[in-house]
Order: structure tokens, then sequence, then C-alpha cells
């Protein structure tokens, strides 16, 4: 059997896929495809371009209502959706807490922000306040893709994107579903999953090497805490949609214990796996 294999560097990280069953010509012509989307879906969403569409609404949108495109509309959007139904944990406008982590959360946040979606606008109410999409923009794109190869027929597929995040399509070539196995924070007692047309995504403490050993550090802010998290668990949502994946495994992590039990109330739909250090347990 022929199997493709196709990586590139996109949105800051790695993003790699296998298509069994795929000649090298074909491939070819799905790779650079891939590479389009995700090159159009940074231009629009990230926020460390200067060229891009957020960066330029980050810029202005303190001054006067910018209009937007026909796709950030429909991202912001779904970011509306997503900031309320998980209380606002979930915030896609923590710009400067990402990139300084030091302001408070009533300072910024999506609370400050004025979308009308009538008129497909949006304008900041405050000074400082920031688009900044994080892993909602790696979802995202990943469903544009998926999208994609199943038009084009594509029946089988495995994505790997900043090995966070893991979206399957179809069953394994060999027959049944796609298995994963997720080590614990000890690298001891793994989770393994099945997978058919879902993905999932890990949210936890990144890790940094320096010449005094390995760390573990916080990216991800509490707007219940007011505080960037730093307790070392692990978050694992699984889920039919990459962007709920990507949402949600961030939002658990973020959440109080009350916030934790309305979002998964309001996603009865997903799997919820959480480890604190040995094993995995699920909510």
């Amino acid at each position: 059997m022929q199997v493709f294999h196709y990586t590139c560097l996109a949105m800051g990280t790695r993003f790699n896929i296998v298509i069994p069953d795929l000649n090298k010509k074909h491939g070819e012509i799905i790779g650079k495809q891939i590479s389009s989307i995700l090159d159009e879906q940074e231009l629009i969403m990230s926020c460390y371009r200067n060229d891009s569409e957020v960066s330029r609404i980050n810029r202005h949108a303190y001054q006067q209502k910018a209009k937007l495109s026909g796709e950030l509309f429909e991202i912001l959007k779904t970011c509306d959706y997503y900031y309320h139904k998980t209380l606002g944990v979930f915030d896609p406008a923590l710009l400067d807490i990402t990139l300084k982590a030091e302001n408070q959360l009533e300072e910024n946040g999506w609370s400050q922000v004025l979308f009308e979606k009538d008129s497909a606008t949006i304008r900041f109410n405050k000074k400082g306040v920031g688009i900044d999409l994080g892993g909602f923009g790696k979802g995202w794109a990943i469903d544009k893709i998926i999208s994609h190869l199943e038009g084009k027929g594509i029946e089988s597929a495995f994505i790997s994107f900043g090995e966070s995040t893991v979206t399957v399509i179809g069953q394994h070539p060999l027959g049944g579903p796609w298995q994963a196995s997720i080590p614990d924070i000890k690298n001891e007692n793994p989770l393994d999953l099945k997978l058919q047309d879902e993905s999932f995504s890990i949210s936890g403490l990144k890790e940094k090497s320096g010449e005094t050993g390995t760390r573990n550090f916080s990216h991800i802010f509490s707007p219940g805490q007011k505080s960037m998290v730093k307790e070392n668990i692990r978050v694992l949502v699984k889920s039919k949609s990459a962007i709920q994946s990507e949402i949600l495994s961030t939002a658990i992590i973020a959440s109080s214990d009350e916030q934790k039990k309305h979002i998964l109330d309001a996603f009865p739909e997903v799997k919820v796996f959480e480890c604190r250090g040995k094993g995995w347990l699920e909510k």
C-alpha cells in the first residue's frame, strides 16, 4: 500500500498528515493545497504577523469600528458562541495577557469588545484590548482541511498539528478505528484512545529546557483567578470537531470547579480526560 506523508511549518508549529493509499503525484497536489489553506488561515488569524487581518484589527479597532472579512466574521461568531457557553472561560481577546501575563481581566478580554453581527464590524472599548485566537486557530484550520480533503474523496487520514492536536478521517487502512496512546505526566500509565472521524486536543503546562534542566511554565490564563494556571495538570478532550477539542481542553484547565461542571454539562457529547500525575481519569 502506498502511504503519502506531508509535513510543513505553520502557525508557529509543525503540521503533519499521513494519507494511506495515495500516490506521490496526487499527494504532492494535496500537500500544496493544504499548505495554501494553512497560509490563508494564518494570514487571517495570526496575531504575530503584521500583515494579518487580526493584526490590522488589533492596531485600529480601538480608534474606530473595523469591518470584518466574511471568514473572520464567522471565526469571531464561533468564538462569541464558545465565550458565552463556557461562561467566559474561553476568551479570544486576551492578547495583552498572553504576551505580558500581567494585565487584569477587567482591563481586557472579550467583554471589552463590541462585536456587531448585523454590520460585521468590531470595535474595542479599551486601549490595549486585542484578539489572540491561540489554539482555536489550529482547530479552525484543521476543520477547514478536513472539509477540503473529504471533498477530494479522501476517506482515511491521520493529522497531527503541533503534537497537541490529532484529527483522523475514517478508519485505519488495516480496518477499525485509528489508535493513539497518550502518556501521563509521569510517563507511566498511558491513555489508549480509539478514533474515527474524531479529534482530540491536549492542554497543560509547557516544558522548557535550559542549562538547569527542564521546567514547566504556564501559558494558560484563568479568568476566575485572574492569573496564569500554575498546577501541573493535563486535560484531553475528544470531540467530533477540532475547534471544540482545542477550545474545551484549555477552558477546562482554566476553569474553577463550578465553571468546569457547567462546561461538562454544556457539552455532553465530548469525552474529557484529566491527568494530575499518574494515570488518566475520565470526567
